[in-house]
C-alpha cells in the first residue's frame, strides 16, 4: 500500500485497526473505513475518525492510487486481468479487493477493463475459535450438513472457515476429511483450513465438488456463497456420494427464506440438517433444527437456539 495512505491508517489505535471490516480508497476521494457496518473517513492529520466528511479528511491523490492497483497486482495488470473481469484482485490471506472500472465487451463478452476508479479492500481474518460453541451443540453425535446464512459482511466465509479448520484438525477426536472448494481463494489463501483437508483453489464450485468427490472421497465439502442452479445441482451430485456439505448463501433475514430461490433449492434436497443465521447486528447467531420442522415458512427466531455472535476483538482478548 503506498506510504501515505498507509500511514493515514496506522495513525489508528491497535483496536480500530483489528475490527476495520472494509478500507475503501477511491481516487481522488476521501479514504474510507468501515468497523462493522459502520462508515468512518479516516482524518488527514490524526488518529481521529469522523462519522461526517470535512475538510480535514483524507484524500487520496492520483498517484497514490495508481501505485496501490499496481501493487495490487504486482505490477502485473495483464496477469490479474481474468479476475478483474470479474471485478476483483485477490491479495494474500484471502482478502479480495473488489474494483469499480471501465469494462470492455468483445463478442457479448467482458474482454478487459480500464480506467480504475475504486477500490474496495475487504478484510478476511482467521479468528480461530469462534464457531467452537456452534460445533459443540451441532457436532457431538456425527457429521451434519449445515447452511450458513446472513447479510453481505456478517461473518459468513469467516465463520466456515473455521467450521472446516476445527472438523479436519480432530474436533471430538475425529479427523473429517474435508474438501474446501475456493473458487475466489478467500477460504484458505493464505490461511490455515485443518490438517486432513484438502483445497481445490479457482475451480469453480460446479468443477471443484466433481473433482473431490470423484477423487478425493471427502466425509466434508465445504463451499462459500453458493448463487445459481448449476451449484445446487452440483451439491445434490455430492450429497449422492455420501459426503455432507457446509455452505453459505446471503440471506437479509430469515423473512427472506420465503423467497430466497438458492435456500428453498438447497432445502428440497432434504439433506441439510441445520440453517445458522448470523445476526451481526442484534448480536447473536440464530441455529434452526431443518429435521425437527420446514423451516420454508417460519418468519421468527422463537423456534432457534441462541448463541451470542463473538466480535473479533472480544474473542482475540480472549484467545491472548
Amino acid at each position: 500500500m503506498p506510504d501515505r495512505i498507509k500511514n493515514a491508517l496506522l495513525r489508528l489505535n491497535s483496536d480500530m485497526l483489528f475490527e476495520i471490516s472494509e478500507i475503501r480508497i477511491r481516487r481522488q476521494k476521501p479514504l474510507i473505513i468501515y468497523i462493522g457496518t459502520e462508515c468512518f473517513f479516516v482524518s488527514a492529520i490524526s488518529n481521529n475518525l469522523h462519522k461526517r466528511y470535512t475538510h480535514g479528511c483524507f484524500v487520496v491523490e492520483s498517484n497514490d492510487f495508481d501505485l496501490l492497483i499496481s501493487r495490487l497486482c504486482e505490477d502485473s495488470i495483464h496477469t490479474n486481468m481474468h479476475t478483474m473481469v470479474k471485478g476483483y484482485i485477490t491479495v494474500n490471506h484471502a482478502s479480495r479487493c473488489g474494483i469499480a472500472s471501465k469494462a470492455v465487451y468483445e463478442d457479448g463478452s467482458v474482454r478487459l477493463v480500464r480506467e480504475i476508479n475504486s477500490v474496495n479492500i475487504r478484510i478476511a481474518r482467521q479468528i480461530k475459535g469462534i464457531s467452537l460453541d456452534i460445533l459443540e451443540s451441532l457436532y457431538s453425535n456425527g457429521l451434519k450438513s449445515v447452511i450458513v446464512a446472513g447479510k453481505a459482511m456478517s461473518g459468513k466465509t469467516t465463520f466456515i472457515r473455521d467450521m472446516a479448520y476445527y472438523l479436519s484438525s480432530g474436533f471430538n477426536g475425529k479427523y473429517c476429511k474435508t474438501a474446501v472448494i475456493d473458487d475466489r481463494e478467500e477460504l484458505s489463501g493464505g490461511f490455515n483450513t485443518g490438517i486432513n483437508t484438502d483445497v481445490l483453489s479457482c475451480f469453480t464450485k460446479t468443477d471443484g465438488i466433481e473433482i473431490a468427490i470423484r477423487t478425493l472421497s471427502p466425509e466434508l465439502i465445504v463451499c462459500d456463497e453458493i448463487v445459481n442452479q448449476r451449484e445446487l445441482e452440483s451439491i445434490s451430485f455430492g450429497f449422492k456420494s455420501g459426503a455432507k456439505f457446509i455452505v453459505s448463501i446471503h440471506l437479509d433475514s430469515v423473512d427472506d427464506c420465503e423467497n430466497n430461490s438458492i435456500y428453498k433449492g438447497l432445502l428440497r434436497s432434504g439433506e441439510f440438517d441445520r440453517l445458522l443465521f448470523i445476526d451481526r447486528e442484534r448480536g447473536y447467531i440464530y441455529l434452526k433444527n431443518l429435521r425437527v420442522s420446514n423451516f420454508e415458512n417460519s418468519r421468527n427466531f422463537d423456534d432457534y437456539a441462541v448463541f451470542p455472535y463473538v466480535r473479533n476483538s472480544d474473542l482475540q482478548k480472549e484467545i491472548q
